[in-house]
């Protein structure tokens, strides 16, 4: 607060980038504020270890029931199920540890579980310190025994999110999609179905577009762009890189569509984000090819990156054209003139490509408006890394595109 709310130089900036609090059983052997480079710490050695259900083993006197078994550093034998009662016990796993360890960073646990007479379940899961002779050797939180690093989950909403999982990190999407694709998957769908509802939506195969508006106060458009997102949905749900494009004007059929539906909506003095689905295959009683189908009526602006690039493609500000109309209820900045293509191009860690962040810049050079690493929330869409370039026309948005995607040969 003193740096850069009261602007007081009071060295912040030499502060290590990362501070830990280790804590240890009573407060004994307490770190505070300890600085390290990066998280999680590069030094970290993973360890692998396997819940052994196979033997139980007897377990140290605990106030409550439970069923106890080794925490093993090696896979099985054989396979174990260990069973209890929710309502009274649990069960425990113990692993003893010969020297002093530091654990420090990310655990995952991997289960297989099953509640008799019943279609879901609660999961808590608690990893705590014991003395050698079993005893519960607590860290202090406030003066409190604190319970232990901690981990719970519903096991109807444990989908992992394949683009932000990360080897020693799940992220669970905390919903289920299904793509059904005949009666058959249907009656299957229903017959395993969660309690949980779900929203079902009329599968249409295409490119998602948007139609971006500045509304007046008279429901008629300050502005207006056009962005084209081909296969999106492909490059989530199978974790290939992306690329959108802002067109060079607006085509007329979408203008027609997306004025249509802001009348009906009666949107007035609105900064507005339409989504439509630009087919690319027949459907009945949906459209042909070519035809537009809504997906979203947003009223606000488009999210991310898409403001600057609608700036860059038609030469313009609509930051100043969205100020203007709540202002003074107009657009007095000049008509654009000399509208391009503006194309994001993004890149996954987990793919080696042809060409270097060297090569495309030598080759694209001035063209390039933006490179940006791309935040953990939102790279499982998008991708880690935006290349994001203002070019004439559309063949060399292709061009480009293909070039910053282009994977290296051990990739093909």
């Amino acid at each position: 607060y003193d740096r850069y709310l009261k602007g007081i130089h009071n060295g912040w900036e030499m502060m290590p980038r990362v501070r830990l609090d280790v804590m240890d059983g009573y407060d004994i052997d307490y770190q505070e504020k300890r600085p390290e480079k990066a998280w999680p710490i590069k030094r970290t050695v993973y360890k692998k270890l396997y819940l052994d259900a196979s033997a139980p083993k007897d377990c140290v006197e605990l106030d409550h029931p439970a069923k106890c078994y080794e925490l093993a550093t090696e896979a099985p034998a054989t396979e174990g199920k260990a069973s209890y009662d929710p309502a009274t016990e649990e069960v425990d796993f113990d692993l003893t540890v010969p020297e002093d360890v530091e654990i420090t960073g990310y655990m995952s646990l991997h289960l297989f579980v099953s509640c008799d007479g019943y279609d879901d379940m609660d999961l808590f899961v608690n990893i705590q310190k014991a003395s050698e002779d079993g005893t519960w050797v607590p860290w202090l939180t406030l003066d409190e025994p604190h319970p232990g690093a901690w981990g719970k989950c519903r096991v109807s909403r444990a989908t992992v999110d394949a683009g932000l999982t990360k080897k020693h990190t799940p992220v669970y999407t905390m919903t289920d999609t299904h793509k059904l694709e005949d009666e058959e998957e249907l009656k299957l769908f229903f017959a395993a179905k969660p309690k949980e509802d779900f929203v079902m939506e009329e599968f249409v195969e295409g490119d998602i577009c948007s139609y971006d508006a500045i509304i007046d106060s008279s429901g008629d458009p300050l502005f207006e762009s056009k962005t084209t997102w081909p296969a999106l949905a492909e490059s989530v749900t199978r974790q290939k890189e992306m690329y959108c494009y802002v067109v060079a004007g607006v085509p007329e059929q979408i203008r027609r569509y997306g004025r249509a539906a802001c009348k009906a909506f009666g949107v007035r003095s609105r900064f507005v984000h339409l989504e439509f689905c630009h087919m690319t295959k027949a459907k009945k009683d949906v459209g042909e090819v070519g035809d537009y189908v809504i997906l979203e009526v947003n009223m606000r602006p488009a999210e991310g990156y898409l403001g600057d690039m609608i700036n860059w493609a038609h030469s313009t500000d609509v930051y100043q054209i969205w100020a203007d109309m709540i202002t003074i209820d107009a657009n007095v900045l000049s008509s654009p003139k000399g509208d391009h293509f503006c194309v994001l191009a993004s890149r996954r860690d987990q793919y080696n490509y042809a060409h270097s962040r060297d090569d495309i810049f030598s080759k694209y050079g001035r063209a390039i408006m933006q490179e940006d690493r791309v935040s953990a929330g939102r790279a499982a869409i998008l991708g880690n890394t935006v290349y994001i370039a203002k070019l004439p026309d559309k063949p060399a948005v292709l061009e480009f595109v293909n070039y910053v995607q282009e994977r290296a040969e051990e990739e093909k």
